[in-house]
């Protein structure tokens, strides 16, 4: 049985071989996917993550992606935030955790823990490319 790839740049990756972690500081996740050619490091805003199933990674209709700082990231600017300037808990994330080969258990703000399939957050890093 091949593993499932998903293509990003028409490089096909690995959607198994996923690693996922917080990028400290940010409401970002730094993922990584690898494939026989290399590997490529992706960052993706939470809001990005919190919005799609966490099983098939499909977009959730009706779902907000406030405070999504995509464009920022892509276009490389400064993203300028006021001190006393709060950010929605339910685009925070606090921890995340592997959960064996299945996906990675994500903490957030608000409370919620869900784990979210390799495939889920790799169709988010797809889409935040």
């Amino acid at each position: 049985e091949e593993a499932p790839l998903i293509r990003i740049d028409g490089v096909k990756f690995e959607v198994d071989s996923l690693s996922c972690s917080l990028e400290k500081g940010k409401d970002t996740f730094v993922v990584r996917l690898f494939s026989e050619s290399g590997a490529k490091q992706i960052r993706v805003p939470a809001s990005q993550v919190r919005s799609r199933d966490p099983k098939s990674g499909e977009t959730l209709l009706g779902k907000s992606v406030a405070n999504d700082n995509a464009a920022s990231l892509k276009s490389g600017m400064v993203t300028v935030h006021k001190a006393n300037e709060k950010n929605d808990p339910t685009f925070t994330p606090t921890r995340v955790e592997r959960k064996g080969k299945y996906g990675f258990a994500i903490e957030w703000g608000d409370g919620a823990t869900i784990i979210y399939s390799m495939q889920a957050l790799a169709k988010a890093a797809a889409g935040a490319k």
